[in-house]
C-alpha cells in the first residue's frame, strides 16, 4: 500500500532552499517520487490564471466564500505547495512534511494571505524567514507532523484561528479548505475549496490504516475524518491547512491539521489528520519561545584598499546573550580580533563598488532573520598637499620675567613655551587625540 503525502510540488526530486550565496543549505521540500506526484502539479505563484466557470472542488467540496475564513494561508515552500492557518499575526501552524528538513532558517518561503482568490486584489504576501518543525522523519509511525512558520512581519487585520487544547471537539462534524487538487491526480486551484467531513473513530481508522511497516494511524496524535463511501476529501496541495469547526460559541476552532491518506476521497480510506489537542501544548511553547533576537542592518564607507570598522549590534526581547553569525563578503575579507561583534572589512585589492553580506544573531535558542551589512568602496581620495617647511625659526614671544624657578638666583632661559604649545595643537588636527598626548610628553621631557 502507499500512501500519499497532502501536498504538491513543481516536479519530482528534491528542491533545495539555499537563504544567502555561499551561506549553506538551509531547508528542503520532501517529495514523492514521480508516480505519486502527478505532472500537472504547478506552482500558484508562477501560474497564470484565466476567467473561469468556478465548479465544486477539493475533491467533492464546494467554493468558499469571500471573508469565511480569512485567516486561511497558501504557502510555497522551496516549490512545495500547502495549506497553513494563521495561527499568531507573524506565525503560520502547518504540516512539518511541509517545511523538511525541520527546524531552522528559511527563507524560501512565500504566504499568501487575505483572498480566497490568490491572483485576487486583496491577497497579501508575506515571505517567511524560520521554520519551527515537530519532527524531520516524515509522517505516520507516531511522528507528529506540525510545524510553526516565522513570518518577516505580523499581518495586520486578519484574525487568527485558535487552536483546540482539549480533545472537546474532536468528534463531530469538521470542516476543511485548502487550494489543493480537486481530484487524486488533479490541478491546484485559484479559489479556497471547503468541503464538510465527518469524524472517523480510532478502531474504524486503524482497520484503514494497520501498522505496515512503521506506517500505520496513531490514534494518540493523530485523528481520521471523512466518509466511508469516499467522495469528499482533502488532497495534494491542501497539506498543513486547517480541520475545523465549531466551539460552543460558534466561533471556529482548529482541530486537526491535513497530513496523509491513501489517495483522495477513496472508499474505506479516510484522511488521517495531525490530532491538534494532543499537541497543544508543544504548539504553544514553541510560540512562547520562539521570540527571535534581532540584528540590525549596518552600513560603512571607505577607500579603495582601505580596512574599515564594522560594529554589529543586535537586541533579544528576553535580554539572552547573542551569538553572531556572519556570512562571508564576496569582495573582501572580514576579521576580528577580542570582539566579534567588532569586525575588520578589508577590501578586496582595487575593488572598487558596493559589496552587501549577512549576518545573524542567535540568543542559545533561534537565529534572527539576516540583516544586511553594506559597505561602499569609493575611489582612492586626492593625496593631501605637503605642509609648507617654515624657512625661517618662529620668533619667540619674549616674556617679562620668566622668573627665578630654580632656586640658584639666576634666571631661567626663555624656551618659547607657545612654540610648543603649537606643534601639540597641529598634531592633534592633523593625527588626533592620542598623537597630541604625544607630543605634549615629549616636551615635558625636554624641560
Amino acid at each position: 500500500m502507499r500512501y500519499h503525502l497532502r501536498h504538491s510540488v513543481r516536479a519530482a526530486g528534491v528542491l533545495l532552499a539555499t537563504a544567502l550565496a555561499g551561506a549553506g543549505l538551509l531547508g528542503t521540500a520532501q517529495v514523492a517520487s514521480s508516480d505519486e506526484t502527478p505532472d500537472t502539479a504547478v506552482n500558484l505563484l508562477d501560474q497564470t490564471f484565466e476567467a473561469l466557470d468556478v465548479l465544486p472542488r477539493i475533491v467533492g467540496g464546494e467554493p468558499a466564500a469571500e471573508g469565511d475564513y480569512p485567516w486561511m494561508v497558501r504557502l510555497d515552500i522551496a516549490g512545495g505547495l500547502c495549506g497553513g492557518a494563521l495561527y499568531q499575526p507573524d506565525l503560520v501552524l502547518t504540516a512539518a512534511h511541509c517545511v523538511s528538513p525541520g527546524t531552522g532558517p528559511n527563507t524560501d518561503i512565500t504566504a499568501l494571505i487575505g483572498s480566497v482568490d490568490l491572483a485576487g486584489e486583496d491577497i497579501v504576501e508575506v515571505g517567511g524567514n524560520h521554520v519551527w518543525s515537530a519532527n524531520a522523519e516524515g509522517i505516520g509511525g507516531g511522528y507528529p507532523d506540525w510545524a510553526l512558520i516565522q513570518l518577516d512581519e505580523p499581518v495586520e487585520g486578519v484574525p487568527t484561528l485558535p487552536i483546540a487544547t482539549t480533545g472537546e471537539y474532536d468528534e463531530g462534524d469538521f470542516t476543511v479548505a485548502g487550494w489543493g487538487a480537486d481530484a487524486e491526480g488533479g490541478d491546484q486551484q485559484q479559489f479556497l475549496l471547503e468541503a464538510e467531513v465527518p469524524f472517523v473513530g480510532d478502531a474504524e481508522c486503524l482497520a484503514s490504516y494497520p501498522d505496515d511497516e512503521g506506517w500505520g494511524f496513531v490514534g494518540e496524535i493523530e485523528l481520521c475524518a471523512g466518509y466511508a463511501e469516499g467522495g469528499i476529501d482533502s488532497c495534494q496541495g491542501d497539506s498543513g491547512g486547517p480541520l475545523f469547526r465549531d466551539d460552543d460559541e460558534g466561533e471556529p476552532v482548529q482541530v486537526g491539521i491535513v497530513s496523509w491518506g491513501n489517495g483522495c476521497a477513496r472508499p474505506d480510506y479516510p484522511g488521517v489528520y495531525t490530532q491538534v489537542s494532543a499537541v497543544a501544548a508543544a504548539i504553544d511553547e514553541t510560540a512562547e519561545l520562539r521570540t527571535a533576537p534581532e540584528v540590525d542592518a549596518t552600513s560603512a564607507e571607505t577607500t579603495v584598499d582601505t580596512p574599515v570598522r564594522i560594529e554589529l549590534s543586535g537586541t533579544d526581547p528576553e535580554g539572552d546573550d547573542l551569538e553572531f553569525k556572519v556570512y562571508a563578503p564576496e569582495f573582501g575579507e572580514l576579521s576580528y580580533e577580542d570582539d566579534p561583534a567588532v569586525l575588520t572589512y578589508t577590501p578586496a585589492a582595487g575593488f572598487e563598488g558596493e559589496d552587501t553580506f549577512y549576518v545573524v544573531v542567535n540568543d542559545g535558542k533561534i537565529d534572527s532573520a539576516p540583516a544586511a551589512v553594506t559597505v561602499t568602496v569609493e575611489g582612492q581620495p586626492p593625496t593631501p598637499e605637503p605642509t609648507p617647511t617654515p624657512t625661517e625659526e618662529p620668533t619667540a614671544t619674549p616674556t617679562d620675567d620668566p622668573g627665578d624657578d630654580d632656586g640658584d638666583g639666576e634666571e631661567l632661559p626663555d624656551t618659547g613655551a607657545g612654540s610648543g604649545t603649537g606643534i601639540a595643537l597641529a598634531l592633534l588636527l592633523a593625527g588626533g587625540a592620542a598623537a597630541a598626548f604625544a607630543a605634549r610628553r615629549r616636551l615635558a621631557a625636554r624641560s
